[in-house]
Protein backbone atom coordinates (compact mmCIF):
# COMPACT_ATOMS: atom_id res chain seq x y z
CA UNK A 1 0.00 0.00 0.00
CA UNK A 2 0.90 3.56 -1.18
CA UNK A 3 1.44 5.67 1.49
CA UNK A 4 -0.02 9.45 1.10
CA UNK A 5 2.74 11.56 0.35
CA UNK A 6 3.87 8.65 -2.09
CA UNK A 7 0.07 8.93 -3.81
CA UNK A 8 0.52 12.96 -3.75
CA UNK A 9 3.51 12.69 -5.35
CA UNK A 10 2.50 10.33 -8.10
CA UNK A 11 -0.99 11.65 -8.94
CA UNK A 12 -1.62 14.64 -10.97
CA UNK A 13 -3.72 17.53 -8.92
CA UNK A 14 -3.85 21.15 -9.66
CA UNK A 15 -1.79 22.77 -7.73
CA UNK A 16 -3.93 24.12 -4.93
CA UNK A 17 -5.63 21.11 -4.64
CA UNK A 18 -1.46 19.32 -3.92
CA UNK A 19 -0.97 22.12 -1.30
CA UNK A 20 -4.16 20.83 0.15
CA UNK A 21 -2.83 17.38 0.62
CA UNK A 22 0.33 17.96 1.50
CA UNK A 23 -0.90 20.23 4.09
CA UNK A 24 -3.44 17.54 5.05
CA UNK A 25 -0.94 14.97 5.44
CA UNK A 26 0.53 16.68 8.59
CA UNK A 27 -2.76 16.47 10.27
CA UNK A 28 -2.98 19.34 11.68
CA UNK A 29 -6.37 20.37 13.50
CA UNK A 30 -6.72 24.08 11.69
CA UNK A 31 -7.63 24.12 7.89
CA UNK A 32 -4.62 25.81 6.61
CA UNK A 33 -4.69 28.42 3.91
CA UNK A 34 -4.41 26.20 0.90
CA UNK A 35 -7.21 24.33 2.71
CA UNK A 36 -9.32 27.44 3.35
CA UNK A 37 -8.71 29.19 -0.83
CA UNK A 38 -10.51 25.66 -1.52
CA UNK A 39 -13.10 25.43 0.94
CA UNK A 40 -13.84 28.84 -0.04
CA UNK A 41 -13.79 28.02 -3.82
CA UNK A 42 -16.52 24.78 -2.89
CA UNK A 43 -18.59 27.58 -1.64
CA UNK A 44 -22.02 28.82 -3.59
CA UNK A 45 -20.86 31.83 -5.91
CA UNK A 46 -23.05 35.29 -5.33
CA UNK A 47 -24.58 36.07 -9.02
CA UNK A 48 -23.17 39.17 -10.14
CA UNK A 49 -20.40 39.26 -7.67
CA UNK A 50 -16.97 38.46 -7.96
CA UNK A 51 -16.38 35.13 -6.77
CA UNK A 52 -12.72 35.84 -5.19
CA UNK A 53 -14.48 38.69 -2.91
CA UNK A 54 -17.89 36.99 -2.32
CA UNK A 55 -19.62 34.15 -1.59
CA UNK A 56 -22.71 32.63 0.19
CA UNK A 57 -22.09 30.25 3.48
CA UNK A 58 -23.51 27.15 3.77
CA UNK A 59 -26.57 28.46 5.05
CA UNK A 60 -27.22 31.08 2.38
CA UNK A 61 -25.55 34.51 4.43
CA UNK A 62 -23.41 36.28 2.14
CA UNK A 63 -19.59 36.98 2.92
CA UNK A 64 -16.32 38.76 2.04
CA UNK A 65 -13.42 36.86 1.64
CA UNK A 66 -11.56 39.53 3.19
CA UNK A 67 -13.83 39.32 6.84
CA UNK A 68 -12.59 36.17 8.40
CA UNK A 69 -12.54 35.46 12.08
CA UNK A 70 -14.74 39.01 12.63
CA UNK A 71 -18.27 39.47 14.01
CA UNK A 72 -20.09 41.06 12.08
CA UNK A 73 -22.83 40.04 9.91
CA UNK A 74 -20.10 40.04 6.54
CA UNK A 75 -17.43 38.02 8.55
CA UNK A 76 -16.96 34.23 8.52
CA UNK A 77 -14.93 31.38 9.72
CA UNK A 78 -13.87 27.82 8.41
CA UNK A 79 -16.16 25.63 10.19
CA UNK A 80 -15.80 21.51 10.76
CA UNK A 81 -19.02 20.24 9.30
CA UNK A 82 -18.37 17.51 12.03
CA UNK A 83 -16.19 19.11 14.72
CA UNK A 84 -12.84 18.17 14.88
CA UNK A 85 -13.51 17.38 19.04
CA UNK A 86 -15.40 14.76 18.31
CA UNK A 87 -13.15 13.22 15.86
CA UNK A 88 -14.38 15.39 12.73
CA UNK A 89 -11.27 15.39 10.38
CA UNK A 90 -9.57 18.48 8.90
CA UNK A 91 -7.84 16.38 6.03
CA UNK A 92 -11.62 15.55 4.90
CA UNK A 93 -12.47 18.51 2.19
CA UNK A 94 -15.82 17.71 2.81
CA UNK A 95 -15.93 18.79 6.41
CA UNK A 96 -14.98 21.57 5.50
CA UNK A 97 -17.96 24.82 4.88
CA UNK A 98 -17.55 28.27 4.77
CA UNK A 99 -19.62 29.43 8.08
CA UNK A 100 -20.94 33.03 9.24
CA UNK A 101 -18.48 33.98 12.39
CA UNK A 102 -22.14 33.94 14.44
CA UNK A 103 -23.42 30.63 12.90
CA UNK A 104 -20.34 29.42 13.83
CA UNK A 105 -19.77 30.33 17.05
CA UNK A 106 -23.14 29.25 18.11
CA UNK A 107 -23.18 26.11 16.63
CA UNK A 108 -19.58 25.81 18.51
CA UNK A 109 -18.59 21.66 18.62
CA UNK A 110 -22.67 20.73 18.22
CA UNK A 111 -23.41 17.81 15.86
CA UNK A 112 -27.72 18.75 16.53
CA UNK A 113 -27.58 21.63 14.69
CA UNK A 114 -29.44 21.43 11.35
CA UNK A 115 -29.26 24.16 8.57
CA UNK A 116 -32.82 25.96 10.02
CA UNK A 117 -30.92 25.85 13.77
CA UNK A 118 -28.05 27.99 11.69
CA UNK A 119 -30.30 30.21 9.66
CA UNK A 120 -31.92 30.99 13.39
CA UNK A 121 -28.51 31.39 14.66
CA UNK A 122 -26.82 33.85 11.53
CA UNK A 123 -26.77 37.68 11.37
CA UNK A 124 -29.30 37.67 8.08
CA UNK A 125 -28.77 40.19 5.92
CA UNK A 126 -31.00 40.84 2.07
CA UNK A 127 -28.56 43.07 0.31
CA UNK A 128 -29.34 44.76 -3.26
CA UNK A 129 -25.98 44.73 -5.93
CA UNK A 130 -26.16 47.98 -5.25
CA UNK A 131 -25.48 47.18 -1.48
CA UNK A 132 -23.17 45.36 -2.28
CA UNK A 133 -21.16 47.64 -4.91
CA UNK A 134 -21.30 50.46 -1.70
CA UNK A 135 -19.97 47.48 0.45
CA UNK A 136 -17.47 46.15 -1.46
CA UNK A 137 -15.47 49.46 -2.24
CA UNK A 138 -16.08 50.48 1.81
CA UNK A 139 -13.76 47.37 2.96
CA UNK A 140 -11.94 46.35 -0.52
CA UNK A 141 -11.38 49.28 -1.90
CA UNK A 142 -12.52 50.57 -5.30
CA UNK A 143 -13.12 48.30 -8.17
CA UNK A 144 -13.33 48.93 -12.04
CA UNK A 145 -16.45 46.82 -12.10
CA UNK A 146 -18.78 49.23 -9.25
CA UNK A 147 -21.79 51.04 -10.76
CA UNK A 148 -21.22 54.33 -10.03
CA UNK A 149 -24.50 56.61 -10.14
CA UNK A 150 -24.41 58.50 -13.05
Amino acid sequence: MQSLECLIANTVFNPQVRKYLEDEATGYRLFTRAQKDVCWDMSSKIPGRDPAKWRFDAVGNPVIYGLRGCRGALCHEYDHVWPHSKGGRTRVLENCQVLQTQANRRKSNRTDMDIAALVRASRRLKLSQRDMDFLEEAIIGPSDSLILPQ
